[in-house]
């Protein structure tokens, strides 16, 4: 038998899933981010969508970021950690992809980095 915390634990996992499959909408979210690389590996983030400032911070191999989604994941894979990578991949001349699986990644024969929350992002020259 399982108790209430067991179902609950579930729910959370079957949220991050639903919201993991949406890669692509996420990095579409990113590209209306306004992103300003205000130290090394660190980014200040004004979404699009709501105004709000959000400090993604490069470390470990990973991003964190101070958004409510980043604050319960410790490698985020939120939007605005992809517009924050999205910024390092225009300066060196690169453009960035989000999937949601490892699998789709590998497919496009490209680099892979792990975002984190199960996103995988690939880059390639323009």
């Amino acid at each position: 038998m399982t108790s209430p915390g067991d179902c609950a634990i579930v729910i959370i996992e079957m949220r991050e899933r639903r919201k993991m499959r949406n890669a692509k909408v996420l990095q579409r979210k990113s590209m209306t981010h306004l992103v300003e690389q205000v130290a090394p590996g660190l980014f200040a983030v004004k979404s699009g969508e709501t105004g709000n400032c959000y400090g993604v911070s490069r470390k470990n191999g990973g991003f964190r970021c101070s958004c409510p989604w980043g604050e319960r994941h410790s490698l985020s894979g939120c939007s605005h950690t992809v517009a924050a990578l999205r910024l390092l991949a225009a300066q060196e001349g690169r453009a960035v992809s989000v999937w949601a699986s490892e699998g789709d990644a590998r497919r496009q024969h490209r680099p892979i980095v792990a975002l984190g929350d199960g996103l995988f992002v690939t880059h390639r020259g323009r």
